[in-house]
Order: C-alpha cells, then sequence, then structure tokens
C-alpha cells in the first residue's frame, strides 16, 4: 500500500509542480508516463471465455493489483481534469 498508493501520489505531486513552472506553450509536451501491469485486470481466464481488451473493467484480485489499480485511477482522475497530461501504459505479462 505504502509503495503503490503514498509514494505514486507523491511522484504525481512532484510531476505536477514541474508542469506549472512550465510556460503555457511547453505544458503541451508535458507527459506523466504511468507504468501498471496487467494484474489490474483481474483472472483474465475468468472473463466470459471473452478476449482480452484494455476496456474491460479492472478486477484486481490481490492486494497488490488492488493499490495499482487505485493508482491507475487516481491519475486517470488527473489526467481527466487537465491538471496534467498522463499517458498508461499497462504491458501484459503471461506465461
Amino acid at each position: 500500500m505504502q509503495t503503490n498508493i503514498i509514494s505514486m501520489c507523491t511522484l504525481l505531486e512532484v510531476a505536477r509542480h514541474s508542469y506549472d513552472t512550465l510556460t503555457y506553450d511547453k505544458k503541451s509536451g508535458f507527459y506523466f508516463h504511468h507504468i501498471s501491469a496487467n494484474e489490474v485486470y483481474g483472472d483474465l481466464i475468468k472473463n466470459n471465455g471473452n478476449l482480452f481488451a484494455e476496456t474491460i473493467p479492472y478486477a484486481p484480485s490481490s492486494p497488490y493489483s488492488a493499490s495499482k489499480a487505485k493508482v491507475a485511477e487516481i491519475y486517470n482522475i488527473e489526467g481527466h481534469n487537465k491538471r496534467i497530461n498522463v499517458e498508461f501504459f499497462k504491458p501484459f505479462v503471461s506465461y
């Protein structure tokens, strides 16, 4: 919880401060990149046999994945409110 939520919110605050110091013309090129994990989607095998898509809702199945999903939600709100440009990357690991 400490690492995934509190620390990531601290990083967001630092990024927001950096963003606020930029001139207007440079703000459009500033992005906060959030790299998450596929664990936020839960057990994809139980996805009613549907193929994976990033549009399926989050369904975390562990405390780790729940904290990752919460951080993504916070960043999504920041991006939606246009307080900072947020880009999401969710690499998919399977084996």
